[in-house]
């Protein structure tokens, strides 16, 4: 079920050290080694296996000797302050928390200066499914008839559950008001939600995922129940107040899901720092950008966007790099 085992068994460790053996077939003026560093998020997400891939097509382009960290962690707004902290070159982001950082707005209470966006690698949903078991066909239930529910999200902090609690509060709920409805609110991480479900310890999951998601694939295979649509005005307000897009998921994106799901969603990015010279921005943006096949057959998630989405207005929520911005000028992508 999983097509990207080979590359979550690379990972054993926490830290994936890349070396980089190849040629030196984009790098133009690039003439000594370089050291990168990658930040992801957890093992098992798309975003892990984004920057991974991601890696993998880079390697025969840099000088020899180079090498590339792919860090696991931290995910579309860890990875921002890591990058603005000169703590890794690059990571995966979402347009969404590049917004709130660009801007000093949701999460974060300064602007950060230093974020650049690459390139446009995805499409996230907000999607919220729950059990069979749970009985629940609707939002609207959890709070207008205050049930008690069993709510798992991911790890406090990162995009996806910093969505979930704005999407509790549209709904006038909040972790507070489930805990007062005699229910529960649990921040963990994929590999426990899973199972939680399945034995009926849970009742709901939400978090921003792709297609192809390993684990969100795995709960729609294993764990009877319902993906629940978010009401219109709640989508009208995300895309207003906190950059999303209002979306429709396509039918049968997921198992259990035999019509498009009305949502929102926000497009995954591949950023960089301010630092970064040019000559590798214009590599990454080139690598991703030409070479889609082979990252597409690595993971399908790569299929949400064309390349030329990078640089359109709505798909992207920092400045572009200069080095990608070259790039998607030679293209004639950007004017």
């Amino acid at each position: 079920m999983r097509k990207n085992g080979w590359i979550i068994g690379l990972v054993a460790s926490m830290l994936v050290l890349v070396v980089i053996l190849g040629g030196t077939a984009y790098a133009g003026s690039l003439d000594k080694p370089v050291h990168l560093r990658f930040a992801s998020h957890v093992i098992g997400g798309t975003g892990y296996t984004q920057v991974a891939l991601i890696a993998k097509q880079l390697r025969p382009h840099l000088p020899e000797g180079s090498t590339i960290d792919v860090l696991p962690y931290s995910g579309g707004i860890g990875n921002i302050k890591l990058m603005e902290a000169g703590k890794a070159e690059a990571g995966i982001c979402l347009t969404a928390s590049d917004r709130w950082a660009v801007d000093g707005t949701v999460v974060f209470k300064e602007k950060y200066k230093k974020l650049r966006h690459i390139a446009t690698t995805g499409i996230f949903y907000i999607c919220v499914y729950a059990t069979e078991k749970s009985g629940i066909t609707s939002l609207d239930e959890i709070f207008g008839e205050k049930k008690r529910v069993r709510w798992f999200a991911l790890n406090i902090g990162s995009t996806g559950e910093v969505a979930t609690r704005l999407l509790m509060e549209g709904y006038g709920g909040s972790y507070d008001k489930i805990k007062a409805q005699g229910g529960s609110v649990t921040n963990t991480g994929w590999v426990n939600i899973g199972p939680a479900l399945r034995d009926g310890r849970g009742d709901i999951v939400s978090h921003g995922v792709g297609a192809g998601h390993p684990s969100m694939t795995e709960i729609a295979v294993t764990v009877p129940g319902r993906f629940l649509d978010i009401k219109d005005a709640v989508r009208d307000t995300f895309v207003k107040e906190y950059g999303f897009d209002k979306v429709d998921m396509p039918a049968n994106t997921f198992k259990h899901q035999p019509k498009p799901l009305k949502t929102i969603a926000y497009y995954l990015t591949f950023d960089a720092s301010i630092d970064m010279p040019e000559e590798i921005a214009y590599l990454l943006a080139k690598v991703i950008a030409e070479e889609r096949d082979a990252l597409i057959k690595g993971h399908k998630s790569f299929k949400g966007t064309p390349p030329e989405a990078s640089c359109q207005p709505g798909k992207y929520g920092a400045p572009i790099h200069p080095g990608a911005e070259r790039y998607y000028r030679e293209r004639g992508w950007l004017k």
